[in-house]
């Protein structure tokens, strides 16, 4: 975090490692990936809004699916806990994998992928 406290430094690191009596807590590189997709949530919903489909334009959102399959844990929880439009980083992520015809609730599509990522052993 710089002084100028109106800027974010969006960065994300960690290096975690607690020894006691020789026992170490270790953070898995599946955890740091869901924190990973949280931190970008929170900064593409902070800057969209969910004003418009453009908001998938927006650079948190892109980071989240550049993470590839790396970011689908993260994503699960999220739509596990509501829906939410961040599962539109799954069509990305896996492009051609589901179809659409004509309108689909946001509620189903979260459904549809919570089932089917479950099913593929993607969780």
């Amino acid at each position: 975090m710089s002084n100028d406290y109106n800027t974010i430094d969006k960065s994300f690191s960690i290096d975690l490692s607690i020894s006691r009596d020789a026992n170490t807590l270790r953070v898995s590189q599946r955890e740091l990936n869901v924190q990973q997709v949280r931190i970008n949530y929170e900064y593409w919903n902070h800057n969209s809004n969910y004003l418009s489909s453009s908001n998938y334009d927006d650079a948190d959102f892109r980071k989240i699916v550049e993470m590839g399959e790396d970011a689908v844990p993260g994503i699960l929880e999220i739509i596990q806990e509501h829906p939410d439009p961040i599962v539109h980083a799954l069509d990305l992520i896996y492009p051609n994998y589901m179809t659409y015809e004509g309108y689909v609730s946001l509620e189903d599509v979260c459904r549809t992928w919570i089932i089917t990522l479950i099913a593929l052993g993607k969780v």
